[in-house]
């Protein structure tokens, strides 16, 4: 990479002292919905990412709402952290997705505008703020490569990173990033996580998938417009103490609940990117209030959800205007019982990464508990597979791969004879491709397909789709190195007739059954004659009867066809009568 300039001066940081009281009157940024109806509350708690020592103690309001919930809701189901559920996931946001053809901000930005950006943020990381200094070394680090095709991460990640370097407090906390989900390395939110405890549930609002499309998913043009908006403002001396001092700030106004003062610092907050999620926050606590009738339920948000603008209105407004009994809570004025209910959450059940508005049919869930326990130990029951991919692996080139197997009978007659819940099971392909669409080489970059990779055995009731979906999610949260990832699965070929399931089976054999017994057992005898009779021509079919006696039918002739028509049994007929069909047939 080129010589980069080096800061000519250095910012002077002002900073308020963290323990800073705050009024003796405030009001903490925690609210109440109590529902007469259902006599239970909805409490709900603005977040913002705070040290320890910044946001303790918490006020007592706080604690009881924590302590009297039975579910709370975050953002997101499960801590960032490697041990919090989510994996490795995060990591491919962070760059564009490899099958863009302009997948690096070399190939988006002219020179000109890369050399601009680049001297910007030399000058941001040589101003950072004193907490900051090891973060201020990373971005200096990936500045040099900004001009390199082979540097993918996207520019939305590379402002984030940027602004983290004047934020002491946000520096602070990540030093204790593998702590996430307590107050040590989760900030606030970490304590609020910890305080719940696990023995409760824990659920998501957001789409992990979503946050992930925000990061990846922006134009050419709204990269290039955004690189302007970077180079003007990091390069600015003013923009760079204003904001230091504003990170400091607003950690004291959320501790204090100074709304005032928050709303002149929502840039710092990305409001006008949150709030547009409004609608959707406002939603999910609704339904989640329809549906959780008998639960009190604690939601905790971004505090950017909470603020009021010109172009859109807080959360906890339009729950007032939707006629909720909201009230702010003060520091000591909660009382409520401790909640007892238990309960296991998303992470308690492996949905850290699964979307969070669609679900499995129960039969689905129900089916995989069952064949997990029979598949313990022997997760293909005997089938044996043949894996000959290494050198498709290990090619630098684009590639596709056959996995071949064998002795897949009894494994296939295992899934599909088990029923849970009248839904029995089907045997199904794995495709994984590594890279789909990917114009790039190497090993890692390159697109790799391999075909019937995988067997897995799952209920015909299941989404097909979903379990895709969730198979992706699964690769990236275990994989740091991929990049993009495609998942087909597909019903195996299935000769034999326990491919038809049970149900049919059953109903073939009774069949099969009836059908013996009709022929086998002797019919009864009947005291009717079956008489045959020729069938003559329509315009000559007059038959007439004769009030005393009847003629004898005349004999058939050869060219006549012979059908018999047995006359009903009834005592009012005789049985040497005889028997003529509705209409002749043509």
């Amino acid at each position: 990479a080129a010589a980069l300039p080096v800061a000519r001066a250095k910012d002077v940081h002002f900073a308020p002292a963290v323990n800073e009281p705050c009024p003796a009157d405030f009001q903490p940024l925690a609210w109440r919905i109590w529902d007469t109806n259902a006599g239970r509350s909805v409490y709900l708690i603005a977040d913002h990412r705070l040290e320890k020592e910044e946001f303790m103690p918490v006020p007592q309001s706080i604690q009881k709402a924590v302590e009297c919930s039975d579910i709370a809701f975050f953002p997101l189901a499960c801590s960032t952290n490697l041990e919090g559920g989510l994996g490795h996931y995060p990591l491919h946001c962070q760059n564009f997705s490899i099958d863009d053809p302009q997948d690096s901000l070399a190939l988006r930005l002219s020179p000109k505008e890369i050399k601009d950006l680049q001297e910007a943020l030399i000058d941001l990381a040589d101003n950072a703020v004193e907490e900051c200094r090891e973060a201020a070394e990373k971005l200096r680090a990936g500045v040099q490569w900004l001009t390199s095709t082979d540097f993918r991460m996207n520019l939305k990640n590379i402002h984030e990173e940027a602004l983290h370097v004047l934020d002491a407090t946000a520096c602070r906390v990540d030093k204790h990033h593998e702590k996430a989900a307590s107050a040590e390395g989760g900030g606030f939110e970490g304590w609020l996580r910890e305080e719940f405890g696990t023995a409760k549930p824990i659920l998501g609002i957001n789409d992990v998938k979503e946050a992930c499309d925000f990061y990846q998913k922006s134009t050419v043009d709204e990269d290039r417009a955004m690189a302007a908006r970077m180079t003007r403002k990091f390069g600015s001396p003013r923009f760079r103490t204003t904001v230091a001092y504003q990170y400091t700030r607003m950690a004291h106004a959320i501790r204090c609940g100074n709304f005032t003062e928050l709303h002149q610092m929502d840039t710092l907050m990305h409001a006008k990117i949150l709030s547009k999620k409004n609608d959707k926050m406002f939603k999910a606590v609704q339904i989640a209030v329809q549906r959780k009738k008998k639960r009190n339920l604690l939601f905790v948000l971004p505090i950017a959800h909470f603020l009021d603008h010109s172009w859109t209105t807080g959360i906890v407004t339009r729950l007032r205007e939707a006629g909720y009994n909201i009230v702010r809570l003060g520091q000591n004025d909660l009382v409520c019982n401790r909640s007892t209910w238990k309960h296991p959450g998303a992470r308690d059940v492996g949905h850290c990464l699964l979307p969070t508005r669609t679900r499995q049919p129960k039969s689905c869930n129900n089916f995989m508990k069952v064949m997990q326990d029979k598949l313990k130990g022997n997760p293909y029951y005997g089938s044996l597979k043949q894996d000959h991919c290494a050198e498709c692996y290990n090619s630098e080139m684009s590639c596709t791969c056959n996995v071949t197997w064998t002795n897949l009978d009894e494994f296939r007659r295992i899934c599909t004879s088990t029923v849970v819940d009248r839904t029995r099971g089907q045997l199904l392909w794995l495709d994984l491709t590594r890279n789909p669409g990917s114009h790039r080489s190497g090993k890692y970059l390159s697109e790799k397909k391999v075909l019937k990779e995988g067997l897995e055995c799952h209920a015909v009731s299941c989404d097909i789709e979903l379990l895709e979906e969730a198979a992706r999610r699964d690769w990236y949260k275990h994989d740091p190195d991929i990049s993009l990832t495609d998942v087909k699965l597909y019903v195996v070929d299935t000769p034999g007739w326990w491919f038809l399931g049970w149900e049919v089976l059953a109903v073939l054999l009774l069949l099969l059954l009836a059908a013996l017994l009709y022929f086998l057992c002797p019919a009864r005898r009947r005291k009717r004659f079956v008489q045959l009779v020729p069938i003559p021509e329509p315009e000559a079919f007059e038959p007439k009867f004769e009030p005393k006696q009847l003629e004898e039918p005349a004999m058939p002739t050869r060219a006549s066809p012979l059908i018999a028509f047995p006359c009903a049994r009834s005592p009012a007929r005789r049985h040497s009568e005889l028997c003529f069909p509705a209409s002749a047939p043509s």
